[in-house]
């Protein structure tokens, strides 16, 4: 009897140790996960910036919307820095938080150089945070998310207006390409780094939901459907009149 429940204490043991690996190693792969999305949306920003350089080079625009421009340079260089030295959730959030700042000074460069006002700092694009700040919201249905209110850009809103699909940034899960919300709890340091605020008066707090996640980000059983050409279903769309300020 003895050494029955020795040998059982022995395993028990050898089971929390591997159980406690196991989740070292799940958050560790998580952490890539975001860090990944975060490293490729600062190489986004400065191809954007780039583009957007030769636009101020070519104008005569006011002091201002050069200093703007400049502020964004050095935010995208802060951003860099940031990305090698990202190693826990909270800095990877920061550097996303640090990267919204960002978009927001190419924003006004981008009024400037239309000679419109200069616009607030808003909420990025729901659907594809690399495009920016929004522009207004829009009312957003999915299968397992229901309907939300949500930012989006300029262009992504005009396509949902039409009952077209907006420009979604998805991510590989489980072999299939998916929208980057259904990545769940790996895509929280990320997702709050853009959307700030996990309360319950947060208008984006059902982003932090893990529980309409774990099927879909499996690919189980419960995960939206594969249309006829492979894509996931995305929910449907409506359009909205709502700004899409920052909270």
């Amino acid at each position: 009897m003895v050494v029955l429940a020795g040998g059982a204490a022995g395993s028990h043991v050898v089971w929390k140790l591997k159980q406690r690996a196991d989740e070292r190693r799940d958050r560790a792969a998580e952490l890539d996960l975001a860090r990944t999305l975060a490293e490729e949306d600062v190489r986004a920003f400065g191809e954007q910036l780039e583009r957007l350089g030769v636009d101020v080079a070519a104008s005569d625009v006011a002091h201002i919307a050069k200093q703007h421009h400049q502020t964004a340079i050095d935010i995208h260089a802060d951003a860099q820095s940031m990305v090698a030295a990202s190693a826990t959730a909270g800095e990877i959030s920061d550097l996303i938080a640090t990267l919204a700042r960002g978009h927001h000074a190419a924003a006004c460069v981008r009024a400037h150089l239309a000679g419109e006002p200069v616009p607030e700092s808003t909420l990025p694009c729901f659907f594809n945070p690399q495009h920016g700040q929004s522009s207004r919201k829009v009312t957003w249905t999915s299968p397992r998310r229901g309907t939300h209110r949500v930012p989006a850009c300029a262009r992504c809103a005009t396509r949902v207006a039409v009952r077209e699909k907006p420009d979604v940034r998805t991510i590989s899960i489980s072999g299939h390409r998916a929208p980057y919300w259904e990545a769940g709890a790996a895509l929280h340091p990320y997702c709050r780094g853009y959307f700030p605020g996990t309360g319950a008066s947060s208008s984006m707090a059902w982003l932090y939901d893990s529980r309409v996640v774990g099927p879909a980000a499996a690919g189980g059983a419960d995960a939206p459907s594969f249309g006829a050409h492979g894509g996931r279903e995305y929910g449907g769309f409506d359009t909205g009149s709502d700004s899409g300020t920052r909270p």
